[in-house]
């Protein structure tokens, strides 16, 4: 007979063979105190963002305009927090292609169509539901944007 260890409350136990005869379940959760004194746990890691290959994803980029400028009230005024511009793709035709950039980036006033080139660009998802069908919208941000 002997102790059984990692239990919350120490009792005595039968062994091996006459626990599996008994307690069937005693064998599983001696195996569960052991993987806990092992501390085996299962990790996930959380995607933040996307750097992409510029070139391959979505080749040479052109300025199309201003898009929306994002504003929070902050200490009781207005103050822009983001600006979105559109851009056009040569890679891909299908949608024109948004980018946000920070507040720190400033005004933009490109001519229609110049080419351009983002600074350190990253792509976010941002997931949502209407009813129970699930939707992404996939986010295009960068640090600046500047001529190519």
């Amino acid at each position: 007979m002997g102790i059984v260890k990692g239990a919350l409350a120490q009792s005595n136990a039968l062994d091996d063979s006459q626990a599996e005869r008994y307690y069937p379940d005693s064998r599983m959760t001696l195996s569960i105190i052991k993987n806990r004194e092992r501390k085996e746990v299962n990790t996930f890691m959380e995607l933040k963002h996307v750097i992409p290959n510029m070139e391959k994803t979505f080749g040479n980029l052109e300025f199309a305009g201003e898009n929306k400028v994002e504003q929070r009230r902050i200490n009781g005024r207005m103050t822009v927090v983001s600006r979105s511009f559109n851009l056009y793709s040569d890679v891909q035709r299908a949608d024109d292609i948004i980018v946000v950039l920070p507040a720190s980036a400033g005004e933009k006033n490109f001519e229609s169509e110049e080419k351009v080139k983002l600074i350190n660009p990253k792509i976010t998802a941002e997931g949502y539901k209407i009813g129970t069908r699930g939707f992404t919208n996939y986010i295009l941000s960068a640090d600046d944007m500047v001529k190519a």
